[in-house]
């Protein structure tokens, strides 16, 4: 097969923010003991993130337990194109060309980022989740709204066409308006690690760009991307920025090591990240959650436990009123049920469910068919989060 040179990654950890905004701009900010707040953001220093409360009253919030900032209007879910990129990002936009070891992507909001090819784990039509993203494979996939296949490396990119070059025979041009999937080989060796980032910055369109400083100037938040290149966008186009290198990691945010959906009938429902399964926002009893995970029976999501994950934590709900929906709920370490509920229905929010996750390796979430097949089987986890050792 044909190779690829392995480019190192460097991310650093520098943050500091003076946040200019408008007065009708609403925003939340978490904290690590999951209690939120209407703020205006007014700066970051080394330490401390302060904030205006509603009250007017100027407070510090330390970064050791801060966990996100959110606009308070619902996300919208991406459409078009995502790239998705080891370590959490999420370009949602065109490709552009392939420079060197590098597929240059280009962004609304941010214009053109460089990603090592090494790092990319596939392109998506929309934020579904994908069974085997991450897995080891020799050479490049595209799977075409046509039902064929193409197979190859990708060795040209531009926002008219993808050429995948056999290892024998002529290479093969795809125009990516017909492209469903696109699954990356893995390097020689294996996938290298990747350093987890300080913050993901979510904009306007549904990127989420990973950055490892990020600054404010004039009303354009300016970051240094994994690949080492400086990038700005409006702050008016910010959506949210997480502590991804903090206290409380959200599960949305991890990309699942095996994702199964199987329908009783034909209609597939694969899961979605902080979206319901049919894309609308994550809520219950009048609430609108900004994290969660939107799935249909019958579903399994399996995710790595990472060093220093310490604890797992849920709710979960019927996405609706659903007056037919019936599920049966399950929560496995390494393939063994911890919590258990049978005959889940609408109307009904679960206690806060905290596992405590020890020497586990893997944990399992499972939506499985009830009593009605899959009739309106969709449920929403809200708010699923890995609580992580404090250094």
């Amino acid at each position: 097969m044909m190779k690829r040179a392995r480019v190192a990654l460097s991310v650093g950890a520098l943050l500091s923010l003076a946040v200019a905004v408008r007065a009708d701009d609403v925003w939340n900010i978490t904290t690590s003991d999951f209690r939120s707040e209407s703020v205006t953001p007014q700066s970051i220093d080394d330490s401390n993130f302060v904030v205006a409360a509603t009250d007017g009253a100027t407070k510090a919030v330390p970064l050791a337990s801060f966990v996100q900032l959110t606009k308070s209007a619902p996300r919208k879910p991406p459409v078009g194109l995502v790239l998705c990129v080891a370590g959490g990002q999420r370009l949602v936009g065109q490709p552009r060309r392939i420079d060197g070891n590098n597929l240059v992507w280009f962004t609304s909001g941010v214009g053109e980022v460089a990603v090592p090819v090494e790092n990319c784990l596939g392109i998506l039509r929309d934020r579904t989740t994908i069974d085997g993203l991450s897995d080891a494979r020799a050479e490049d996939t595209a799977k075409l709204t046509t039902g064929d296949a193409v197979h190859g490396i990708l060795t040209e990119a531009s926002d008219s066409a993808l050429t995948f070059t056999p290892a024998t025979g002529d290479p093969v041009k795809v125009s990516p308006a017909t492209v469903a999937l696109v699954l990356f080989a893995s390097p020689p060796g294996g996938r290298p690690a990747v350093a987890a980032p300080a913050y993901l910055v979510r904009i306007t369109g549904g990127s989420v760009i990973a950055a490892s400083s990020i600054t404010l100037d004039s009303n354009q938040l300016k970051f240094r991307t994994p690949s080492g290149t400086m990038a700005s966008v409006p702050w008016s186009q910010v959506e949210a920025i997480e502590h991804a290198g903090g206290p409380i990691a959200w599960l949305s945010s991890r990309e699942p090591t095996e994702a199964m959906q199987t329908p009783y009938f034909d209609a597939k429902f694969p899961a979605r990240m902080d979206v319901s399964v049919t894309g609308g926002p994550i809520r219950f009893g009048g609430v609108t959650y900004t994290r969660g995970i939107g799935v249909h029976s019958r579903s399994m999501l399996t995710f790595a436990i990472q060093p220093g994950d310490q604890t797992f934590r849920t709710r979960y709900a019927i996405d609706g009123n659903q007056p037919v929906a019936d599920v049966d709920v399950t929560i496995s370490l390494d393939g063994k049920p911890v919590h258990q509920k049978i005959g889940v229905k609408a109307g009904e929010l679960s206690p806060l469910i905290e596992i405590k996750l020890g020497d586990a390796k893997t944990l399992t979430l499972e939506v499985d068919y009830g009593k009605n097949l899959d009739v309106q089987d969709r449920l929403n986890w809200i708010e699923p989060a890995i609580v992580r050792a404090s250094e």
